[in-house]
């Protein structure tokens, strides 16, 4: 795994760490370093790994300083935190200034972190629409983060204003996504006509995203508009 860390951590540093910016961070100890990668071993592990993010317990050197658009942030203000758009927003406590950064320990947590977003609490953060027209708790859908990503398909299970949590297929939890479209109703998507022409209700057909794709086989079972499902 490469490390994305924070600058001049070293063995014995206590660090947090995670492999993708959806996992809560984990804080844990470095026991070796593996060329430039610190391998962290965190509590009542075995084993050290090394990991995507890793910075040094409070915020490394690299990170960004909070944005808020709240106005001035003081120590013992009640604020909402999170790292990046795609994370939920947190709820916790500003108990300590380093520099521009408020320190915030959430709330059932014993340790203080610095966060990319920190706003006070009570402001409405502005959510993140999805994409693809407009999507309902039990829709199937197909989600991606970026335009180089493959589909994935899943179902809404929640709605978070106006942001579809989506539960893919095979997994426990929800997430929210960049792209989000209706199965089948992708604005994106155009179907591939065999060479026979037109398309029917019933017909064998093979269908991709993009060009770096497999094919995929599959039967046509409706018809919106001039796409075939």
């Amino acid at each position: 795994k490469k490390s994305s860390s924070g600058g001049g951590i070293d063995i014995g540093d206590k660090v947090r760490v995670r492999d993708s910016e959806r996992e809560d961070w984990k804080v844990g100890t470095v026991t070796e370093m593996r060329g430039n990668k610190p391998a962290v071993q965190l509590p009542g592990q075995s084993r050290a790994f090394t990991w995507t993010f890793c910075e040094p317990e409070g915020g490394g050197k690299e990170e960004k300083s909070a944005k808020s658009s709240s106005g001035k942030i003081s120590v013992g203000d009640k604020v909402q935190v999170r790292d990046n758009e795609k994370e939920d927003w947190k709820n916790g406590t500003v108990t300590d200034m380093r520099g521009d950064k408020p320190v915030v320990k959430l709330d059932g947590q014993s340790r203080g972190f610095t966060w990319t977003f920190c706003e006070l609490a009570g402001k409405s953060p502005s959510p993140r629409p999805p994409s693809g027209g407009k999507v309902s708790v039990g829709d199937k859908v197909r989600v991606r983060d970026n335009e180089k990503e493959d589909w994935k398909n899943g179902t809404v299970v929640d709605m978070k204003g106006s942001n579809a949590v989506v539960k893919l297929d095979g997994q426990s939890r929800g997430f929210t996504w960049s792209i989000v479209e209706l199965v089948g109703s992708g604005s994106e998507k155009k179907p591939t006509p065999p060479s026979g022409g037109k398309i029917s209700i019933g017909d064998k057909i093979r269908v991709r995203d993009n060009e770096k794709e497999d094919w995929k086989n599959g039967t046509v079972t409706d018809m919106r508009g001039d796409k075939p499902v």
